[in-house]
């Protein structure tokens, strides 16, 4: 055997023998001539054998309600939320993984923001740069997504699902009636000509200010839906306009307008996805399983129940600070059901604490935030700009980082925001809810002493008066300019060609950018790769997330595996996001008389 493979290897050798210095090759070098031949044989078989794919097919479930970041409270947490963070942390590592051959997105029903949508659709693209197969199923899809299915290289639907692609719509309730009916009266100031917060309340009807901005940024929604779709799709911009305007597709009629590739069902469109690319692995959500606590973990719970969940960098890192709901003085740091505002105690604190490390060498705010009081935003905004004096200091802006999100994001040196992130909104509105109405249809009297012209000022037995109204002016013009200053200083602008462009108005993010309002384009991920550089770190440097869980919510969710399963339950009810951040905005924030809020948000379904 030896014999015959010394025959066949010598012509070899001989050809090679001036090259090789007439060296003959031994034993050892026939043998690894034939393994490597031999290797090479059954890779070659391996790709032609049936079902023998190599690698491996990623699955990410992508339905749900998306959040920015997994609840730091652990016991409220929703089963159905789909936290950004830990979606973007895996599609990076997924598309970094060279053994992951395909990426398939299970979609239907997502509910998120735009610009979360618009970060995901980059995330997605990601993958396909580096040569992932990106597969779409999809159930049943409105159109968010229906604008990331739109990224992979295929789209499936379930034969008897449907595709809802009908544009998108803006719709303002307004109470102004309502509020006579029962007896209550909106007494509103504003400073700005858009700035149109809390004029539902107020009015029957949309103002034209308020038609305005709102006409506008539906139109940069409805030409990044059209254009997306058309590019992708490779179907032209009016033949796209036109099945818009057609809106509800059954699973045939999209595969025929070649909306969709192809029609299937789950299990069979993985199986053959498995076949081409390797065994499916779910790889999001990321779950954490309850775990019979052992003594150790038990032990180690009881050592962390009192820390306040304040960590301190092992190594050089970059900070991720996340600012997301309503901004309000004091602290809500005690409170686990507030931990979606933005209490300017917690956040000067966590910025002096950030300026203090000398590990953390750079900051990146994440803002999804409508703004709040006026006096808060402007601690923030002064914890972060000198924060900006010591290290680099990234703004990374969410769905909406207006008014007071708008705020406190200019004291950062950069600000990122995707094209329809909603900004902007630089203004300032006060007023009080005058009850007198309510009280005289309820039977309720009472009287008012004073000792001082305005001492009733803040009353909610009567509207302001003319004095009165003229102080409050006087005070929120003042508020308005501090504003317009802050602006200028951390944008590097001239008050004068920045007044035109506040006024209360809400921008988009891509009509920001062109105001100069905004530096860049792009989502979080953008902005630390970016503070990672400033910060002269490797890529891949370590980074931290804040605010932290408390101790003990963290020790419970490491020893027992505890995740979602507990209180959600109860919390599942109609509007009940809305009702908990208007209860804890105004518990917390009721004693601010001027407010830096943005008049409206936009939720796409």
């Amino acid at each position: 055997m030896i014999g015959n493979l010394t025959r066949i290897s010598n012509p070899i050798s001989a050809a090679s023998a001036a090259a090789l210095g007439r060296r003959r090759p031994n034993h050892a070098q026939f043998f690894v001539s034939v393994d490597f031949l031999v290797a090479v044989f059954m890779v070659a078989a391996c790709m032609l054998v049936p079902g023998a794919a190599q690698g491996k097919t990623a699955v990410v479930d992508l339905r749900g309600v998306l959040t920015e970041r997994e609840s730091p409270f652990p016991l409220l947490e929703d089963p159905s939320e789909v936290p950004l963070n830990q979606l973007r942390e895996t599609l990076v590592k997924l598309r970094d993984d060279d053994e992951v051959q395909a990426v398939v997105f299970k979609l239907g029903t997502l509910e998120a923001g735009l610009a979360q949508v618009q970060e995901i659709q980059q995330l997605i693209r990601g993958l396909r740069s580096a040569e992932k197969r990106v597969v779409a199923h999809v159930e049943e899809a409105m159109p968010l997504d229906y604008m990331i299915a739109v990224e992979a290289d295929e789209i499936v639907l379930v034969p008897t699902g449907s595709l809802f692609l009908y544009g998108v719509a803006a719709e303002v309730t307004y109470f102004g009636e309502l509020m006579g009916l029962v007896g209550l009266d909106a007494d509103i100031i504003r400073v700005g000509k858009f700035k149109t917060a809390l004029e539902e309340v107020e009015r029957t009807g949309m103002s034209e200010e308020q038609r305005t901005s709102i006409n506008a940024i539906l139109d940069d929604i409805y030409s990044w839906m059209i254009d997306t779709v058309s590019e992708r799709r490779k179907i032209d911009k009016n033949r796209i306009k036109s099945l818009f305007d057609d809106g509800l597709f059954s699973a045939a009629r999209a595969k025929e307008a070649r909306l969709v590739d192809r029609l299937g069902y789950w299990e069979d469109e993985l199986g053959s996805v498995e076949q081409r690319f390797g065994t499916a692995e779910m790889m999001f959500p990321i779950t954490i399983e309850y775990q019979e606590p052992s003594f150790l973990s038990m032990m180690s719970a009881l050592m962390e129940m009192s820390n306040t969940g304040g960590e301190s960098a092992k190594q050089p890192s970059v900070a991720v600070v996340y600012a997301e709901g309503p901004i309000t003085t004091g602290s809500v740091a005690d409170d686990p059901f507030a931990n979606q505002l933005v209490a300017s105690d917690d956040y000067v604190a966590l910025f002096n604490e950030l300026s203090a490390d000398d590990n953390i060498r750079a900051v990146v705010v994440r803002v999804d935030s409508p703004g709040g009081s006026a006096l808060a935003s402007d601690l923030i905004w002064k914890a972060l700009f000198d924060l900006s004096q010591t290290k680099p200091v990234i703004a990374s802006m969410g769905n909406i980082a207006a008014s007071g999100g708008y705020y406190i994001a200019t004291g950062a040196d950069e600000i990122f925001a995707e094209s329809l992130t909603l900004t902007g909104s630089i203004g300032v509105v006060g007023g009080k809810v005058v009850l007198q109405g309510l009280y005289d249809k309820a039977g309720i009297s009472g009287e008012l002493l004073t000792r001082g012209k305005h001492a009733a000022i803040f009353s909610g037995s009567r509207n302001f008066t003319d004095s009165e109204r003229a102080k409050m002016l006087e005070l929120m013009t003042e508020t308005y300019h501090t504003f317009l200053d802050r602006v200028a200083t951390g944008r590097k602008m001239n008050r004068r060609s920045l007044e035109p462009i506040a006024e209360g108005r809400v921008w988009s993010g891509v009509q920001a950018r062109k105001l100069k309002l905004v530096d860049r384009e792009g989502g979080l991920q953008d902005a630390v790769d970016h503070a990672v550089h400033l910060a002269g770190l490797s890529p891949g440097a370590p980074v931290i997330e804040y605010p932290r869980p408390s101790g003990i919510l963290l020790a419970l969710r490491r020893a027992f595996g505890i995740q979602n399963q507990l209180l959600a339950p109860l919390l599942r009810l109609s509007g009940r996001d809305d009702l908990l951040r208007i209860v804890t905005f105004f518990s917390h924030g009721g004693s601010d008389r001027v407010w830096a809020l943005v008049p409206w948000q936009f939720r796409v379904r």
